[in-house]
């Protein structure tokens, strides 16, 4: 998610107030939100009472309608490569391992986001989450050695708000696509999806389409071939069995 400078504090400020009101509604001390945990009740949130979980999410939804930050998407499986005709990486860059899925798509976003912005001098702040360095530990140097502005780039930890709320995005959408093959959605799934539906997630990377709400895998399956056809790729062998 991109951010702009004036708008860190407002970030911040907004998450340590629902942290600390939340806190004291379940009576313990939280250093940050695990979405994961949040939504299935695990861990400090096996307790909470009813809806709780699905108000702090309708929380973090209405806080992303309002500013509708800019969000760019990078993922990478086994077809992504052959796909565009491109060997797969070998090597390291700024530590990354190239050899793993997780850094080529690091690495990608980071090369999509100076393609987009070729000749743009304004300082850039990168943070990474901690999961692949120490906070603190600097990121980047070479991937954004061309950048024109002043760079930094540095890994946080995930209490970081900027970055609690850039999960919550990612984890709204790996669980959206989780729900696009899931057979018998719940009147929470039900919900769920239509909570990202107003959200109107600010990214090109997506595609939103109109379905009822018995669809099925099929239904996402066929979307994604014509999506391939329009993108001038080959539909795989394996289309109707997983999704890119």
């Amino acid at each position: 998610m991109r951010f702009k400078d004036d708008e860190v504090e407002y970030v911040r400020n907004q998450l340590k107030e629902c942290l600390a009101h939340v806190s004291s509604i379940i009576g313990k001390p939280l250093t940050e939100f695990h979405f994961t945990e949040i939504f299935n009740r695990r861990g400090q949130w096996a307790q909470t009472e009813d809806g709780l979980n699905l108000k702090i999410f309708g929380f973090f939804a209405e806080l992303y309608s309002i500013k509708r930050w800019p969000v760019m998407l990078q993922t990478v499986d086994d077809r992504t490569f052959v796909g565009h005709n491109v060997s797969n990486w070998a090597g390291k860059i700024d530590g990354l391992d190239l050899t793993d899925r997780y850094t080529q798509s690091l690495v990608l976003l980071c090369m999509r986001f100076q393609r987009e912005f070729p000749e743009c001098e304004e300082p850039l702040t990168v943070l990474v989450d901690q999961g692949l360095g120490k906070p603190g530990a600097p990121f980047g140097k070479t991937l954004f050695r061309k950048w024109k502005g002043q760079f930094r780039g540095e890994y946080v930890a995930s209490t970081e708000p900027l970055m609690q709320l850039t999960d919550f995005v990612a984890y709204c959408i790996n669980r959206s696509t989780i729900l696009q093959i899931k057979s018998n959605r719940s009147k929470t799934d039900l919900y769920f999806l239509k909570m990202i539906e107003m959200m109107n997630l600010n990214t090109t990377d997506l595609q939103f389409h109109k379905l009822p709400a018995s669809f099925d895998a099929q239904d996402i399956d066929e979307l994604h071939r014509l999506d391939r056809v329009a993108k001038g790729l080959e539909p795989a062998k394996d289309d109707d069995e997983e999704l890119d």
